[in-house]
């Protein structure tokens, strides 16, 4: 728009129009944080890969906390 200078903002160009709209569609659509986020959650729960390595992980690290007399709020 700012290349545009004036015409830009007014009617004769379709560029205020199409700026508008897309800013519009940015609010309608919503965050695009959120989407990725909620996308990554879905993809988390769906591992079974993942979990077995959590799984794994929490365990060592028990053991290892045993092992070295330290006490854990896990």
């Amino acid at each position: 728009m700012q290349v545009h200078g004036g015409e830009g903002i007014d009617g004769a160009l379709p560029l205020a129009y199409l700026w508008a709209m897309n800013r519009t569609l940015r609010y309608a659509d919503g965050p695009d944080e959120v989407h990725i986020m909620q996308l990554g959650k879905s993809e988390i729960k769906n591992s079974k890969a993942i979990h077995e390595k959590a799984a794994k992980t929490r365990a060592l690290t028990a053991k290892s906390l045993k092992e070295y007399g330290v006490k854990s709020h896990l």
